[in-house]
């Protein structure tokens, strides 16, 4: 079946996969944090972001990752900035999800 997907949809594809894992570790991140305490300067930081972080912040969020993947439906270099944005966002939260398991 991938074979008969262009490259697009390919790449389409790829994104919306890692956007569902990140939004995974997103809310694994938000459920474990609550649990801590807040010795650690950065746990404290995601303590308050986490706590001062509104529906309305989230669907804007997720309404610019929808519309880049809409902008690089019709220019594919766009791609480049979205996987460099979910490549950093994954290197984060796998960092986190290391630390909060060292605290925890």
């Amino acid at each position: 079946m991938l074979t008969t997907l262009t490259m697009t949809q390919q790449l389409l594809c790829a994104s919306i996969t890692i956007c569902c894992i990140e939004l995974y570790f997103f809310v694994w991140i938000k459920k474990q944090i609550k649990q801590l305490p807040n010795q650690d300067p950065i746990i404290d930081q995601l303590q308050q972001f986490f706590d001062q972080l509104t529906p309305a912040q989230v669907t804007l969020y997720i309404g610019c990752y929808a519309g880049l993947l809409i902008g690089a439906k019709y220019f594919n270099p766009l791609f480049f900035i979205i996987f460099f944005i979910q490549g950093l966002s994954l290197l984060c939260d796998i960092m986190l999800m290391i630390k909060i398991k060292k605290g925890s």
